[in-house]
């Protein structure tokens, strides 16, 4: 493990510097697999750090588009189509339960891991 900054400061006995590749392992996440018939499932992967970074941006400015691209990745225009048909809450909630399965949003619909929000 790399020692302590050099900046004067003494760093705490017991604490141990990780690596990048530990951030990256700990921060895996199963992708969410949703089942739109008998013979279709998508599954949606982890967003990435620049994913997250757009769906912020996208929630801030209100680009329907880039959320959805941002959050779905390669599934944006399949979930897009699904919900064209359905009733707006469908959306909202798929949404929700994406934002609250990659942690990007806490239980109760505040701010998890991510600064982004999860209303759309």
């Amino acid at each position: 493990m790399p020692s302590a900054p050099s900046n004067g400061l003494k760093a705490a006995s017991t604490f141990e510097y990780k690596t990048w590749d530990t951030y990256v392992t700990e921060a895996q996440v199963e992708p969410y697999p949703l089942k739109v018939s008998a013979d279709e499932t998508l599954v949606i992967e982890c967003p990435t750090g620049a994913d997250i970074k757009s769906y912020a941006l996208a929630q801030r400015t209100g680009n329907e588009d880039l959320a959805m691209v941002s959050l779905f990745g390669e599934h944006a225009e399949r979930v897009e189509q699904l919900s064209a048909g359905a009733p707006h809450g469908a959306l909202r909630h798929l949404v929700e339960d994406v934002a609250r399965h990659f942690k990007i949003v806490g239980e109760a619909g505040e701010p998890g891991e991510s600064s982004a929000s999860s209303t759309a």
